[in-house]
């Protein structure tokens, strides 16, 4: 397997918003943590390299990047204990309600690894470079469409 070492920038906040199954949750009950401490699951950085595939022509491109393409690492870590900070929203539901979610400042950078498997068509440092830049456009985490934007820092190809 072809593996890239790749590091991003979040360009806004990321919020997180671990889903609890309970109704009314803890602002620290929407972090996703563990002993180690404090991770992005890598199956959103997946979700947003497969969205990513979209922006192109190829239409079997989504396909091949579901099949083909694995983040080595199923946690993330951010090297944090805590977030910078609680991000305040509304939500209209039955009623007005107050959502708040750990949110992590702009600059947090994350390093993981992508396999990808022999002979697929996206295995080129160009193509993991540019599904990376369109789903830094896509963003990651709770509301995604405003927050978890991210840049390309690196990527650089494992011999």
């Amino acid at each position: 397997m072809a593996k890239y070492n790749c590091q991003i920038k979040f360009t806004t906040d990321y919020l997180q918003q671990r889903f609890t199954g309970e109704q009314e949750s803890k602002p620290n009950d929407l972090l996703y943590q563990d002993e180690k401490g404090i991770y992005v699951p890598s199956h959103h950085i997946k979700a947003a390299l497969i969205n990513a595939g979209k922006f192109f022509e190829d239409e079997n491109l989504i396909n091949l990047i579901k099949r083909d393409l694995i983040i080595s690492e199923p946690y993330i870590y951010i090297g944090k204990k805590k977030p910078d900070y609680y991000n305040k929203s509304y939500v209209m539901r039955e009623n007005r309600e107050t959502l708040i979610r750990p949110a992590f400042k702009a600059g947090l950078e994350l390093k993981f690894n992508v396999m990808v498997i022999p002979n697929s068509k996206i295995d080129s440092l160009e193509n993991i470079k540019g599904l990376l830049a369109y789903a830094g456009d896509i963003g990651v985490g709770a509301y995604h469409s405003q927050y978890g934007k991210f840049e390309v820092v690196k990527v650089q190809k494992v011999k």
